[in-house]
């Protein structure tokens, strides 16, 4: 089972923590796509931990480029330093065990192998989407 599409899946953290447990009681396997980025919404939340402890399996977040200037410029987030959660989402996830893959658009003006040098300095996955 993989929650993605139009929209942020983890907006709705506690939806996806309950049907995670849900499909894992199940035997299946989860993933999550996401931007990475709402953290702030959930403050005191350590979100790696609760989806990890939910049996999340593995979380692809979208790096989209090298660095926070270019992120602002090809996402126009609306979370302030919506880079900076990224990274640290991207840290987390690895660190409670979640296995983790960072992409790009493929066709997008970005240094891909400077985002592809960021994923193995957290050594996690790289995926060209």
């Amino acid at each position: 089972m993989v929650f993605t599409g139009f929209g942020e899946p983890l907006l709705r953290l506690f939806d996806v923590v309950e049907i995670t447990r849900y499909l894992k009681s199940k035997g299946k396997r989860v993933r999550i796509d996401t931007n990475g980025t709402v953290a702030p919404l959930y403050p005191n939340i350590n979100i790696p931990k609760i989806l990890k402890d939910a049996g999340v399996d593995a979380i692809s977040i979208s790096l989209n480029a090298e660095d926070a200037p270019h992120y602002e410029e090809i996402c126009h987030p609306t979370i302030p330093d919506s880079y900076k959660e990224l990274l640290e989402l991207t840290a987390g996830c690895r660190d409670v065990g979640i296995d983790v893959r960072l992409t790009v658009v493929g066709t997008c003006n970005i240094d891909i192998e400077a985002c592809r040098r960021i994923a193995e300095t957290f050594g996690v996955g790289f995926h060209i989407r």
